[in-house]
Formats: C-alpha cells, structure tokens, sequence
C-alpha cells in the first residue's frame, strides 16, 4: 500500500491467513499419523486373532506356486533365443507327456484285462494263469507297435506323399507305443517274479532280472528278422519306407 500498489482481494486473503496455514497442516499430519497408527493397531490384532494355517493351505500354496513358475520357465525354454535349447525342451516335454499318457493308457488296458479275463474266468492276480495273460499282454503290445509303425511308414499300404511329416509321426507314435510296451514289459515280468517259485528267495527274485534281460532280446531279435523278411518279401530289397520303419522300430524297442 505504501508503494501505491493495490494488492487483489485473494492475494491479501492469502497473506492474511497465512499464519493459520502452518496449525491447519500440522493438525492434519496429527490427524493423517493417529489415523494410520490405529489402521496398523487394528490389523495387528487382527493377524493375532487368525488361526495359522494349516499344513495342508501351506502345500496347496506351493504346489501353486511351484506350478505357475515352472509354466512361466518353460514357457521361456520353449522360446529360447538359442535353437538347440528350445530343441531339446521339446523333446523333453515330448518324452515326458508321453510316458503319463502311456501309464493311463496302459492302467486303463490292464484293469480291463483283469476284469474281463481273469476275475471273469476265476483266476488269482499272482498265479501262473495271470502270469500267462501278462505275458499275452506284452506280446500284444509288441505286435501293436510293429504295425502301427509299418503302416505309418509306408512298409505296409500306400506310401506316404510327405516324408518329412511321416518321420514326425513315426517318432511321436513311436515314443508313445514304446512306453506302452515297457509297461507291459514290467507287468509281465513282475507276475513272473510273484509267482510262488520265485518269491521263495531272494536269490530266486533276483533270478528274474537276467531271464527277462534275455526274454526280452530274444524277443527283439524275432521282431527284426520278421521286419527284414516282411521287407525283401516283394522285391527282395528295402526301399526308403522299409528302412524308416525298421530304424525308428529298433530305437522304439531299445526304449522298452
């Protein structure tokens, strides 16, 4: 004013309730720390006054937990900057989903055999007559796959038009029937090994492991010569599907 300078009206209002404004922020920060201080006081009893979980909550939680990050890490295998990384995570998931297919399948294959053969015919689980049905059993499986395996190959029927695509085919079949046939395999030499000559000792179960290595050669050795006769039947030679089908069999029978 001495100046001559006319302040306007909400500048003077300001400057006239200045001194108020250092009370009204220190009132409000009192108000704001009383506010959360009784927030923190209230959540802390209540954290007292709930139960603790319980063991089961716990595992459910990592379980959880552990199976979202182990998603999130193959998601990051599977896209890899670096090729022969995202190779070998495929054909790892690859092996993996199809052993669990494999035990359903063969879980479900095998509880109808012993529902439709042997509680229908009266046989005991552990007898020499369940021995018998596992190893038809395995047989079964062994035939499965060689035919399978010929027919998707081209040894048997038309010949595939794309090669390429037969060989992935013939690999993710392959893998498959090779599980089912393993399981089959462990089926019916353990029902040798229940039975009651061989259960008598520990040298005698034992006993079971160097037959099946055996049985199980020999057998592979059978299904090669079937497959190099089957082969040269029309021609006399082994043409690109032959030798596709006979390969990818041998590495199928290798993994049983």
């Amino acid at each position: 004013l001495k100046s001559g300078v006319i302040c306007p009206p909400s500048v003077s209002a300001r400057v006239e309730a200045s001194p108020a404004c250092p009370m009204k922020m220190a009132l409000r920060s009192g108000l704001m720390m009383l506010l959360v201080i009784a927030v923190a006081a209230a959540a802390e009893e209540e954290e007292e006054e709930e139960e603790k979980a319980s063991k089961m909550a716990v595992g459910i939680a990592g379980t959880l937990i552990g199976s979202v990050s182990f998603n999130m890490m193959l998601f990051y295998l599977v896209n890899h900057s670096d090729e022969d990384i995202r190779r070998y995570s495929y054909d790892i998931i690859h092996q993996t989903v199809s052993i669990f297919s494999a035990v359903l399948l063969f879980s479900t294959c095998n509880d109808l055999v012993e529902t439709l053969v042997l509680e229908k015919l009266g046989y005991e689980e552990k007898g020499y007559h369940a021995c018998v049905v596992d190893m038809i059993h395995m047989l079964f499986w062994f035939t499965i796959l060689q035919l399978v395996l010929a027919y998707i190959s081209g040894a048997i029927g038309d010949p595939p038009k794309n090669m390429q695509k037969m060989k992935l085919n013939m690999k993710s079949i392959a893998t498959l029937l090779a599980h089912l046939t393993g399981f089959a395999s462990i089926n019916a030499w353990g029902s040798l090994q229940q039975l009651t000559f061989f259960r008598s000792s520990a040298a005698m179960s034992c006993a079971v492991i160097p037959i099946s290595a055996c049985g199980q050669f020999l057998l592979q050795r059978l299904t090669d010569t079937i497959r190099e006769f089957v082969a040269k039947m029309d021609d006399g030679e082994e043409d690109e599907f032959e030798k596709a089908w006979d390969e990818e069999t041998e590495e199928a029978e290798n993994d049983v």
